[in-house]
């Protein structure tokens, strides 16, 4: 995608291909870790799961560089995830939840049970931990479970399944709110 001479309608033509084509050679699900930055990543996501996409993992995380102005240097900027990271996967899946015959997976920015409760009210199927578990170990699994499940009490909620995709917006009475004008309203006040 880096390359100028290519457009985006190319460079979705080829994760559309190399869906094809795995699918062509594989009976298992498979599921697409997608990054953020598509020009029309609802439409690319319904391509995906036309071609055979089991799920959609929402999203990958590249590494990126930074600059050292003392040594005039690339190094690599710091690659573990933080909570503010999970907002993007959860506009997303909020919006996509409902509208595609796939799974799928919150990735990015998880970190505690509240931020995996947000990604399940928005229709995640499930959440996956990865900075959080290199910060606190793997027990960190069990601190967020017990958590996920105390909630679920308090709430009335016996499975998981009894809230998923609540807050998604194909449930919503008010499906602008997930849109980009809602966020111009809270900015400058639009009724």
């Amino acid at each position: 995608p880096s390359d100028p001479r290519h457009g985006a309608q190319k460079i979705e033509e080829i994760y559309l291909r190399i869906m094809s084509e795995v699918k062509r050679h594989v009976s298992i699900p498979v599921a697409v870790k997608l990054g953020p930055y598509f020009t029309a990543l609802a439409h690319t996501a319904r391509e995906l799961v036309f071609r055979g996409a089991a799920a959609m993992v929402l999203f990958n995380r590249f590494y990126t560089v930074d600059i050292d102005i003392d040594t005039l240097e690339i190094e690599a900027a710091p690659s573990f995830s933080t909570p503010a990271d999970a907002h993007l996967p959860l506009r997303w899946i909020s919006l996509l939840s409902g509208r595609l015959e796939c799974d799928l997976a919150a990735s990015s920015g998880v970190h505690h049970a509240p931020q995996a409760i947000r990604m399940l009210l928005a229709g995640a199927t499930v959440v996956q931990l990865c900075s959080t578990l290199y910060r606190h170990g793997v027990e960190h699994i069990s601190v967020i479970h017990d958590e996920i499940r105390r909630w679920m009490e308090r709430h009335g909620f016996e499975t998981l399944a009894d809230f998923r995709g609540i807050l998604s917006q194909m449930a919503s009475d008010h499906p602008e709110r997930y849109e980009r004008m809602q966020y111009i309203k809270a900015l400058v006040g639009i009724e």
